[in-house]
């Protein structure tokens, strides 16, 4: 009996331990658990990935005047059937799909989102003010590229009323939150908002490489781009000219006839994404197969269609 009684309350004292550290983990706070992030460095730190890790090119490309129909090869329907509103089986780590593109741009916002939030309840906001224009840029860029793949195209003569994407502007605290989807015209007027508050606070001096975060040159050019989708040419023209202080854009452009012509393809990749190249403004990591299967590809494009699209003379007849 002795035995039995140590053993059963050796038994209880264990259960009461047991229970009493499971309480004092359910009633921890999640985010208590978190590093804390509490300076500018820190937020930077955190911008770094404010933007889409997930490639468009191809799904893009093959919806574009810039394929043609080869006949033969692999029909890549993950990503031609999804804008065909065809059924196909795909998830957000299928890479180069539009549903990790997607995915991709809403953890961008996320971030961007999560920043803001901690910039807004800082003790000295001010400090800050790069990090939010950062921020503010970035989220206004990932709504920008989902509300133009993935919603009906903006049409400054008409009222947009169609869907756009939920704009989201505050970080996620549930598993599954509903999202309000407005139309096109108030996504268009959540960029613009965000962006021309953003811009201004931007300062390339924050940035350790400033072409791996929105530079000033970058937005400015970001909001060329988004002012042409509005069709609003003088702001164009503003903007363009912000992000190449001078005017001369030619010393931005690729060097195809003099540097870059005589690089090997092993060179010309390693030079074409460095960040001392004057026409990268922006440079953003993706991970991507495209490279590896784009010649297996049904649709694409091939010598002909490069001939007409670069407008060149076709130099070999039989060439496809």
């Amino acid at each position: 009996m002795s035995t039995y009684r140590h053993l059963k309350y050796l038994s209880l004292v264990l259960l009461i331990i047991i229970s009493t550290g499971c309480e004092d983990f359910l009633s921890t706070e999640p985010d208590s658990t978190r590093a804390l992030i509490n300076t500018p460095k820190q937020v930077s730190q955190l911008l770094t990935t404010a933007y889409p890790q997930g490639g468009y090119v191809l799904f893009a490309e093959t919806m574009s005047d810039n394929v043609i129909d080869k006949g033969t090869g692999q029909d890549d329907k993950v990503n031609r059937f999804s804008f065909l509103f065809e059924e196909v089986e795909a998830t957000v780590d299928d890479q180069d799909s539009p549903d990790q593109y997607w995915a991709e741009c809403y953890r961008a916002i996320s971030v961007a989102n999560q920043a803001l939030d901690i910039i807004s309840k800082a003790e000295n906001p001010q400090e800050y003010s790069a990090q939010k224009g950062e921020a503010l840029v970035a989220r206004a860029y990932a709504h920008f590229m989902l509300v133009n793949f993935f919603s009906k195209f903006y049409d400054p003569a008409q009222p947009n009323t169609d869907p756009g994407i939920p704009y989201v502007t505050e970080p996620e605290r549930v598993v599954l939150k509903q999202y309000e989807r407005k139309t096109v015209a108030y996504v268009y007027e959540m960029v613009e908002k965000d962006l021309l508050e953003g811009l201004p606070l931007l300062s390339d001096g924050s940035y350790t490489v400033p072409k791996y975060h929105f530079n000033r040159a970058a937005a400015n050019a970001f909001a060329s781009r988004f002012y042409l989708f509005r069709k609003d040419y003088q702001k164009v023209v503003q903007y363009a000219n912000a992000a190449f202080p001078g005017g001369n854009i030619g010393e931005n452009l690729r060097p195809w006839n003099t540097t870059y012509e005589g690089l090997s393809p092993a060179e010309l990749y390693n030079t074409y994404s460095r960040a001392n190249q004057n026409a990268n403004l922006l440079l953003a990591e993706t991970s991507s197969l495209y490279g590896r299967y784009v010649a297996r590809y049904r649709y694409g494009m091939n010598f002909r269609k490069w001939e007409e699209v670069s407008a060149g003379e076709l130099s070999d007849p039989e060439a496809e």
